[in-house]
């Protein structure tokens, strides 16, 4: 088993996951209208600009970035796994005949893109509802080529070769193109339309004619689009994948559906307003790349609103923290402000069976009376402590506009935890300089103490503990996190004045698990092969009028 074949292999699963993996990153923020000058990139100059998603992927198999991936996962002690895993399933000759059938259409990048229309289809299949197939004109796959012309000839070939699916030459409006299976019902044939420096595959004829537009520069396309173009300075140009959508076309298609859809209860109805209502549209982009110190995950969206002061912390914090993370104004996050409401709808439906809003079991509010009092900085960081208990402890501090209504908050707190309390719980109130201090011991079942919990507001900070006391999280460690050698060096991918960051130190976790792992395996049992991974970072930043999030895995 050579080592290319298995880079190759493991490039050919990795880009397959690659538009799933960076998808999940999608901003909530209003784009102001802006102009840029038209993005030189012929997918984008191929797609209309009415598409609310494109997913792109490299084809590449052999470049910089897939090198790159499949060095970092052998580092990672991944490869391996990858290698074993396809010689015992499928193997490397099919893989290989697989690769040989798709060489013709490898070595630039490949993307799909979807429009508006394709929505209603969504909710319809979500709700088991028949999908019309006018609702499937807006998708279109777009293949970069040095030779466009060859590669569709390549992929007509393909299409024909032992198939019941035919490709046959057309002439499109003028355009020398190939319909597949030209005679099907509903009009739902498909196009490969050879253009200029790509290769179109549609499955309607009113999306390839759109396409073709698009690439003529008769229609706009998504390179002309300003809300595209003002992402590319800050994205890498090598790169294994990228994902960028519209919520502008999702959100007012969106509200058009939730219109037209008779079956929904008025609960439901409510609460997919309430989420209509608290996204704001803002288009976005993700990007995934290899970097030699491990793998990077950008999101680009609208940083015009209210700029966020620098994070501070880590130096508060003790050195042999394995998580941490900090940030300012948690109660102003959109996305808190839009879970709360919904959640309090979702306790007050009958079938919950709560029955009623969780203020009014509670006896305050989880956002006024709470949350949303969290307006400045706030840090959470936890601690392994091997042979203890419990073996992980977690402390939370967060600054308060407020700390007396907040101190009343957890007074109420205390309050309910009492009168639902189990006969195994111990609770303790303490008049600290500086506040009140609230606590509860859990007894777990083991041999072991019980494990404290301890909330209050000392000093206009919210404090809350698990697994230590309040008085060990505000004294000043004696060697800091800030100092810690694999803390600094996931810090160093990002900037100093970043407004957002989290840390997990892999390294003590794998080894915690390996432990446990060798311990319970039966005698003669093969170790599984170790994970090597350094730590998971993540940072915020603002770059003039756009908002960077990153996430980067650390492989030594």
């Amino acid at each position: 088993m050579s080592s290319s074949r298995s880079g190759v292999t493991r490039s050919v699963v990795g880009v397959t996951v690659i538009a799933l993996v960076i998808a999940t990153l999608l901003s909530t923020v209003i784009l102001p209208r802006a102009t840029h000058a038209a993005v030189d990139d012929p997918i984008a100059a191929a797609v209309p600009d009415t598409a609310w998603l494109l997913i792109n992927v490299t084809t590449d198999l052999f470049g910089e970035q897939a090198v790159l991936a499949d060095m970092l996962m052998d580092r990672a002690g991944i490869g391996a796994s990858i290698d074993d895993a396809i010689a015992r399933g499928p193997g490397w000759a099919q893989w290989n005949d697989v690769f040989s059938a798709a060489r013709p259409f490898l070595g630039g990048e490949a993307a799909i893109f979807l429009d508006q229309s394709v929505i209603p289809a969504i909710v319809d299949a979500s709700a088991g509802r028949p999908v019309p197939t006018r609702y499937l004109d807006g998708i279109g796959l777009i293949l970069s080529a040095s030779d466009p012309a060859a590669t569709a000839d390549a992929l007509a070939a393909l299409i024909d070769d032992g198939s019941t699916t035919a490709a046959a030459p057309v002439n499109l409006e003028g355009r020398f193109v190939y319909a597949i299976n030209d005679s099907a019902p509903d009009g739902m044939n498909g196009f490969l339309v050879p253009l200029d420096e790509v290769v179109a595959i549609t499955l309607s004829k009113a999306t390839a004619l759109s396409v073709i537009a698009s690439a003529e520069g008769d229609e706009a396309s998504l390179a002309d689009s300003d809300a595209y173009a003002r992402f590319t300075p800050i994205l890498p140009e090598q790169r294994l994948g990228m994902v960028y959508t519209n919520l502008e076309w999702i959100l007012a298609t969106m509200r058009d559906v939730l219109a037209t859809q008779p079956d929904l209860t008025q609960q439901q109805r409510a609460l997919a307003e309430q989420f209509l209502s608290a996204s704001s549209p803002s288009p976005t982009v993700a990007v995934l790349w290899a970097d030699p110190e491990g793998f990077r995950l950008r999101q680009v969206t609208d940083g015009s609103g209210t700029p966020k002061p620098p994070v501070t912390g880590a130096g508060s914090i003790p050195a042999d923290t394995v998580l941490f993370a900090a940030g300012s104004a948690l109660g102003a996050s959109p996305a808190l402000r839009a879970l709360l409401p919904m959640l309090d709808a979702a306790a007050a439906d009958p079938a919950s069976g709560m029955g009623a809003p969780l203020s009014s079991l509670l006896g305050f509010d989880i956002g006024e009376d709470l949350l949303y009092h969290l307006t400045g900085q706030w840090a959470v960081s936890g601690q392994l402590q091997l042979l203890a208990n419990p073996p992980f402890t977690l402390s939370m501090t967060a600054e308060t506009d407020d700390p007396v209504a907040l101190a009343e908050t957890m007074a109420k707190i205390n309050n309910v935890l009492r009168q639902q309390g189990a006969l195994d719980t111990t609770f303790r109130e303490s008049v600290m300089q500086g506040g009140t201090i609230y606590s509860l011991a859990v007894d777990l079942d083991t041999e072991y103490q019980d494990v404290p919990i301890e909330w209050g507001v000392l000093n206009d900070r919210m404090v809350l503990t698990f697994g230590l006391l309040v008085d060990n999280v505000l004294k000043s460690p004696s060697s800091s996190l800030a100092d810690a050698l694999r803390y600094r060096a996931a810090m160093a991918h990002f900037p100093e004045d970043r407004t957002y960051e989290s840390y997990l130190d892999i390294q003590p976790m794998i080894a915690l698990a390996n432990m446990a792992i060798s311990s319970n395996a039966p005698a003669g049992t093969v170790a599984p092969p170790t994970l090597a991974l350094s730590w998971i970072a993540a940072a915020a930043w603002q770059e003039g009028d756009l908002a960077i999030n990153e996430v980067m895995i650390g492989i030594p």
